[in-house]
């Protein structure tokens, strides 16, 4: 988001929530966006509404309700919803800082994108769109503004504020929200809006990424555009010839006649140069991912500056013990030693749309919940043997102790009781209205779920099936873990940027931890004794916690430039593996650690974006999830066990 800056004003205010305001970096329909810290030096793009829409009440009410769905969606390539607060006097939200220009910038200054930088810019935007169609969000303002051309890709912003503005007086006059260049024809005509009106617009975005121009050129008035868009046929001219048919199916008069943002996603992936084949085991580090060197022609041409963010964790306590980061100095993971074997990539398997948390059975088959359902795969064939659907999106997954029981958490609120290997659902339970967030306690054989309308987290027992108690959480609780003893429950407020450990059992808060942003993980030793927090000296540092006394042992750093985004450990505690978001162009995507030395033995570079990773019961595999390709990718680490 490297737009022009300029320094605050006298009515501009210095504090929002954790976020120190530095100046202005833009205004727009809704209101101001200034850049902001944290008080560990995140940056943080803050969007302050406009006075007009603070006095509306249906504004606050559907502002309320639009943040609080969309900070649930984890979805690629957009830019993460950090904090927000729609009760103060101005109501603000905060997202993911993005350094570099949005689409309309780029354009402007370096023309037309090259075919390569707009074949992953085209797909990596409907694959946003899918995942935040998946979660419920439509966006309703796909624009090239709204584009960010980040080192690394593309980023959608802003999604879920159109749908805030459409309930207050903006609309109450005739006016549509959204602009009228990239607007769908039901927009333009007022009508309701759903996932097609998003998919219309994107294809007016590619279209002008192209060749400079939206595909119903330009128009004298508003009101001439959206005439314009509702009657006239599309100007496809400046696209690939391989596009213009897809193109021209998207840009559809009638909703029902577009395809999907899913569908659009598949062939746009299909279009997008294929990579190297994987070289033989022996090689440390496979393939590159196809996006980061395909956007490597795209961030050419956008002029892309990259912005290293190195920043300073400072404890902010809410009550009970802090963890004591008093250590003295941070030590660096260094140089690899030589290890017995190293791990390599055995099979990668296809599960379905949006692979995320990831569930292994003592017989070494994976549980990975996808979009609709789980997908279960055999370990000896590396294959999906079979499929169960859920009755709405998964947010997690447990098995039982006896490998006998599945058990699926969804966001409806509802606890699936899937009996073994048959796949028969033995029982239903409901523990809430709408639960976001899902930690499991594998020893303990616990399953704790957030209620997100009533901000409490909700045990549940595996072994009898029956509710277990409430502990109350903030509001601003986005993330959840548990150790595996289900003594401690660990509840992460994204707006005081904190993990808040709790006694289940009584509701105490044991301790509070400094947390770190965009995936938040906590990995955990076997006894529980150990948890390895991502936070600390920086978006690449870990810190480790003694859980018998909440005393940190030590913070190590990845010698790695990006920010983890995962965590796991293998069953006998020697090596750590973090996933991580990267911003160099050749580092490894799976770092393994030595859990002692803390230094980084091996790295392997995947081929997409690493959301949960889990260890089976023997340590030989190592499953990871791939949100971009679908897939699981199931990693031989046997020379670490």
């Amino acid at each position: 988001m490297s737009a022009p800056a300029f320094p605050l004003g006298p009515t501009d205010p210095r504090r929002l929530g954790p976020y120190a305001l530095e100046r202005r970096i833009g205004t727009g329909g809704m209101g101001v966006v200034y850049l902001g810290r944290d008080p560990a030096g995140r940056r943080a793009a803050v969007k302050v509404v406009h006075a007009h829409l603070a006095d509306d009440p249906a504004f606050r009410d559907r502002f309320t309700r639009e943040i609080t769905t969309a900070s649930a969606v984890r979805a690629p390539w957009t830019a993460v919803v950090l904090a927000a607060d729609a009760t103060a006097r101005r109501p603000w939200l905060a997202t993911e800082f993005v350094d570099g220009p949005d689409l309309d910038r780029a354009l402007a200054t370096s023309g037309p994108l090259p075919e390569p930088g707009l074949m992953l810019l085209a797909a990596a935007m409907s694959e946003a769109l899918a995942a935040l169609h998946a979660g419920g969000v439509v966006h309703r303002d796909i624009k090239p503004a709204n584009v960010l051309l980040a080192p690394d890709g593309p980023r959608l912003i802003d999604f879920g504020i159109a749908r805030a503005l459409d309930a207050t007086a903006v609309t109450g006059t005739g006016q549509a929200v959204g602009t009228p260049a990239y607007m769908s024809p039901e927009q333009a005509t007022g009508e309701d809006t759903g996932p097609p009106s998003d998919v219309f617009s994107l294809a007016s975005v590619v279209t002008f990424a192209a060749g400079g121009r939206g595909p119903f050129g330009v128009a004298p008035n508003p009101g001439a555009m959206l005439l314009r868009i509702a009657d006239a046929e599309p100007d496809l001219s400046a696209a690939p010839a391989h596009l213009r048919p897809l193109l021209a199916a998207c840009l559809a008069k009638d909703p029902a006649r577009r395809p999907t943002a899913e569908q659009l996603a598949a062939q746009f992936v299909r279009h997008r140069p294929p990579a190297p084949p994987l070289p033989p085991p022996d090689r440390v580090v496979v393939p590159r991912r196809r996006r980061r060197r395909m956007w490597a022609a795209l961030a050419a041409t956008a002029l892309v500056v990259v912005a290293g963010i190195v920043a300073a964790t400072t404890l902010l306590p809410v009550g009970g013990a802090a963890v004591d980061l008093s250590r003295g100095p941070v030590p660096t993971a260094g140089p690899a030693p030589a290890s017995p074997r190293p791990a390599s990539v055995r099979r990668s398997v296809p599960v379905g749309k949006l692979p995320e948390q990831i569930a292994v059975g003592p017989d070494g088959r994976a549980y990975v919940a996808t979009s609709d359902g789980v997908s279960v795969i055999d370990p000896t064939t590396g294959t999906t043997v079979t499929r169960i659907d859920a009755q709405s999106k998964p947010v997690g997954i447990a098995i039982g102790a006896d490998g006998r029981k599945l058990f699926i958490c969804s966001l409806s609120g509802n606890v699936a009781t899937v009996e073994l290997p048959g796949v028969t659902t033995a029982g239903n339970v409901t523990v809430g209205r709408q639960t976001f967030q899902f930690a499991a306690a594998t020893t303990a054989q616990r399953i704790f779920l957030q209620d997100t309308a009533r901000n409490v987290v909700v045990g549940f027992d595996m072994a009898t099936g029956a509710v277990t108690g409430e502990t109350p959480v903030s509001a601003d609780t986005h993330t959840l873990a548990a150790g595996p003893d289900g003594r401690s429950l660990w509840a992460r407020d994204s707006k005081a940027g904190l993990w808040t450990v709790y006694d289940p059992a009584t509701g105490a808060t044991r301790a509070t931890i400094p947390s770190g942003s965009f995936g938040d993980p906590v990995a955990f030793s076997s006894d529980g004794t150990r948890a390895y927090v991502k936070g600390g000296n920086g978006l690449n540092a870990v810190t480790v916690v003694d859980t018998t006394t909440w005393k940190s042992i030590g913070e190590f750093r990845l010698d790695k430039s990006g920010s983890i985004r995962n965590l796991a450990i293998t069953p006998d505690g020697r090596y750590l593996f973090a996933s991580m978001l990267t911003t160099s162009t050749n580092g490894p995507e799976i770092l393994i650690i030595d859990a002692s030395t803390h230094v980084i033995v091996q790295g392997l570079e995947i081929t997409g974006q690493i959301d949960h990773m889990a260890v089976s019961p023997d340590g030989g595999t190592l499953y990871a999830s791939d949100f971009d390709a679908g897939a699981v990718h199931m990693i031989d680490i046997g020379g670490f066990r």
